[in-house]
């Protein structure tokens, strides 16, 4: 059911979502969500024995974590000066671990070296989750309309939607 709201929620942003409407000499806000799909992680292990006896294993690849599609969270603003746009993002992301694989002759071998079973899947602690917090300062240079560059009529669906977004009347405020 969880899924269902969460798809449902990510539609209608989605659907609702318009471009940052910045105008000059004003403040702005905005607020994103989206999916992220974190990459797999590996998992390095090694063993120091502590008999001498026995050989250490050295660091190696011991397993992977993959994560399920997760979630990412934006909150943008920003304050438009004219030709310079200052913006700031704050953003969360969380993903859960879809499965995480350990190399079963890894345990084996730091069990035959410990001389029992001591060594399981359960020992290690690994957290089924994954979080990051992030932060990010943008500047932006609107020169589209101050460097002489005119729009091409021959793209009419472009000059046409031009024309609606200036008889807008955010675009007029």
């Amino acid at each position: 059911m969880r899924k269902y709201l969460l798809l449902t929620a990510a539609a209608a942003a989605l659907l609702s979502a318009a471009p940052a409407a910045a105008k000059d000499g004003a403040w702005y806000a905005g607020l994103d969500i989206g999916a992220v799909w974190a990459n797999s992680q590996k998992i390095l292990g090694a063993i120091d024995f502590t008999n001498p006896a026995v050989v250490d294993i050295d660091a190696t690849r011991v397993g992977s974590i993959k994560y399920k599609t997760g979630i990412d969270g934006d909150i943008i603003g920003g304050y438009d000066f004219g030709m310079f746009r200052a913006e700031g993002e704050l953003g969360y992301k969380h993903a859960k671990v879809k499965h995480i694989t350990v190399d079963q002759v890894f345990i084996n071998n730091g069990n035959l070296g410990a001389g029992g079973n001591v060594l399981t899947l359960d020992n290690f602690d690994i957290d089924e989750k994954t979080n990051v917090w992030s932060a990010m300062l943008n500047g932006w240079l609107d020169f589209a309309g101050t460097v002489g560059q005119p729009l091409d009529a021959a793209n009419t669906n472009i000059v046409a939607w031009m024309a609606r977004v200036a008889e807008r009347p955010s675009a007029k405020a």
